[in-house]
């Protein structure tokens, strides 16, 4: 959660020609209203159910660059649906996210985020390659995302 995933992924789609998906905002358009107003009407359990959905139909797909919600990956019903995937954890120090984070009113989860960001550390090591953005400024992020895609990391 507030790693960059969307603004780094819509960078790296651009870098190497192939089209940007953004999972929430594949969520959002199916449910014709946002991320918040989606855990406020169905609670997280529903939100969840979407974004499974959301992630089965984008990974039919041809070729893309995909940003998973903060706690997609996480979620082991999508485990099969990202198996085919190659994925990068982008990761930086809770003190360079949390206050932001905490500020946020965007963030359904916001006041969860430190322990949702403890236990997802925990678990990142699985998901795929890390790549350590800890004090970037958003054009240095992004090289250092191109790099470890195309394995010069």
């Amino acid at each position: 959660m507030g790693v960059g995933k969307t603004t780094l992924g819509r960078g790296l789609a651009a870098h190497m020609g192939l089209p940007f998906v953004d999972l929430d905002e594949e969520v959002e358009a199916a449910a014709g209203c946002s991320v918040a107003a989606l855990f406020g009407l169905e609670g997280e359990a529903g939100f969840r159910q979407r974004e499974h959905a959301a992630l089965a139909a984008v990974v039919q797909r041809p070729a893309f660059v995909l940003a998973l919600g903060g706690g997609t990956a996480h979620q082991p019903v999508n485990a099969p649906l990202l198996l085919g995937l190659e994925v990068f954890v982008l990761e930086r120090p809770w003190s360079e996210l949390g206050p932001a984070l905490a500020a946020d009113p965007r963030r359904p989860l916001a006041a969860q985020a430190a322990a949702l960001f403890s236990a997802r550390a925990a678990e990142a090591a699985r998901l795929g390659p890390r790549v350590d953005l800890r004090a970037c400024d958003p054009d240095r992020a992004l090289a250092r995302l191109v790099a470890a895609v195309e394995g010069r990391a």
